[in-house]
């Protein structure tokens, strides 16, 4: 979870409070443009963000005011050309809302009456920030959809020629990721909190988008990778790390007078499995009689086996695959086996505005005599944020 201090923990934790928002456009000069005062009008309609397990890239959907007027100097419309605010610094037509123009999205919740905080204030918590991708403006309503910044340059910019890293004695994992980013993504650095201590040696990087090439690595160890708020840094960072896949305590609990609704609450078996096989090539280190040889890592849960029934899979890595030796293939597999063993409820509740949410985040549900008896521990594997004039609302994805 996104750190807080004991204010904002007290303001979140209250019956009611004020959720203020802003949301500010880089101009053709660079300039950002607060689009809640821009022209001494509030042209912020809302905004509707967040973040899944299965979408690496965060994205968000911002809708803005068109006009105020009739007049066409006072239009965002991005083809008007005689509209006063689709201007640069030296006030030579530039359309505001233009794709490839980043975008900031900041929230501020405070006690309930609060004025609005100003600009500088440090109420303001960053919660999106992003390049915008398109602009729909045939209705009254303007509609930009935004990936978030990191995310879309590492998905947009691709391995264009297919070359080898690492090497024959073996490189760490986030320095071969970092060589990659270098080389293709501008530098964008890997932030690594914790070293796996996993060699890459040498391979062939085929040609597919940054994002993919480093997802593929990090899966070779059961590990994630993606944009998210990285609280050392004090801002969205690309974070490679591995899950938490046992967290012992939780962070935020959840009555049943601190949410809304249960919007879902499912138990399937579909995605159990219960007996693991990783096929992997013995490396070729010197004087092993096996090198070069196939073998297998087989691993299975037998209190699952009986109560669900056998459910098997397998992982088949190629030859050249950095995963190549015993121990290295039981980690895979114990992982897949850790993740995969038992089903999962998951739900889906609709609560007041929680910005603090991150993927992995482990919250107490209180029991609420309608849905489960006896409290429930479940991690956060999804969330969506939706602000809308007098609506202001998380839905949180939650599995365990």
């Amino acid at each position: 979870m996104r750190t807080i201090s004991t204010g904002q923990d007290t303001v979140l934790r209250s019956a009611a409070f004020s959720v203020f928002s802003r949301i500010r456009i880089e101009n053709g000069s660079g300039t950002l443009v607060n689009l809640t005062t821009y022209g001494g009008r509030d042209w912020f309609n809302g905004a509707e963000w967040g973040a899944n397990v299965d979408e690496v890239v965060p994205a968000g959907r911002f809708f803005i005011a068109r006009s105020h007027s009739t007049a066409a100097s006072g239009s965002l419309a991005p083809l008007i050309e005689a509209s006063t605010l689709n201007v640069d610094d030296a006030a030579a037509y530039s359309a505001l809302l233009d794709p490839g123009a980043d975008v900031y999205l900041d929230t501020a919740t405070l006690a309930q009456a609060s004025t609005l905080p100003a600009n500088a204030s440090t109420d303001w918590q960053n919660q999106f920030t992003g390049t915008i991708d398109s602009v729909s403006f045939g209705g009254p309503e303007i509609e930009i959809y935004a990936r978030d910044k990191i995310g879309a340059v590492l998905a947009d910019r691709w391995v264009e020629d297919e070359r080898p890293y690492g090497t024959e004695a073996g490189v760490a994992i986030q320095t071969v990721m970092q060589d990659i980013s270098n080389e293709w993504a501008a530098g964008q650095a890997v932030t690594t909190p914790t070293s796996p201590g996993f060699l890459i040696t040498t391979y062939q990087q085929t040609q597919q988008s940054v994002l993919d090439a480093h997802r593929t690595l990090a899966q070779l160890i059961g590990w994630d990778i993606r944009p998210q708020w990285h609280n050392a840094s004090s801002a969205i960072a690309y974070v490679f790390s591995e899950p938490d896949r046992a967290p012992s305590t939780f962070s935020m609990t959840f009555g049943s007078s601190g949410y809304i609704d249960v919007r879902r609450l499912d138990i399937s078996r579909e995605d159990v499995r219960n007996a693991i096989s990783v096929r992997y090539t013995v490396s070729s280190t010197a004087g092993s009689t096996s090198a070069g040889t196939r073998a297998t890592y087989f691993t299975s849960d037998s209190t699952s086996i009986s109560r669900y029934g056998r459910r098997w899979m397998e992982i088949d890595l190629p030859d050249d695959s950095d995963i190549n030796s015993t121990s290295e293939a039981a980690d895979l597999g114990d992982a897949a086996l850790s993740d995969l063993a038992y089903p999962e409820a998951e739900q889906e509740i609709e609560t007041f505005y929680f910005w603090p949410v991150q993927l992995g985040d482990y919250y107490r549900f209180l029991a609420n005599g309608v849905h489960y008896d006896a409290n429930q521990d479940w991690a956060v594997y999804g969330y969506r944020h939706v602000l809308r004039q007098n609506e202001n609302r998380t839905f949180l994805q939650v599995r365990g």
